[in-house]
């Protein structure tokens, strides 16, 4: 029971399925970079350990508007984790 006094419900309750956060671990927070290099990513190196990258790896980035962009992966200790750097 609830603290309401109701019956909990099931956790794979497939009612309200759409309403629940997706687990993507892909997915990144864009932030500004420092550098003017269009083709450059910056992430941290315990980022690219979890997406199994190597610095100079090719990645594809898509965007809001489903565009894709082939960037180059470098590694910077002062992005922070779950962000990446990139020119807007």
């Amino acid at each position: 029971m609830d603290p309401s006094g109701a019956a909990s419900q099931p956790t794979d309750d497939t009612s309200t399925a759409i309403l629940r956060a997706k687990k993507s671990p892909n997915r990144l927070i864009v932030d500004e970079a420092n550098a003017d290099d269009n083709s450059v990513a910056t992430l941290n190196p315990a980022t690219m350990d979890a997406l199994q990258l190597f610095r100079g790896d090719t990645i594809i980035v898509r965007g809001k508007k489903r565009k894709d962009t082939v960037l180059i992966c470098l590694s910077s200790d002062d992005v922070p984790e779950g962000k990446i750097q990139m020119n807007k």
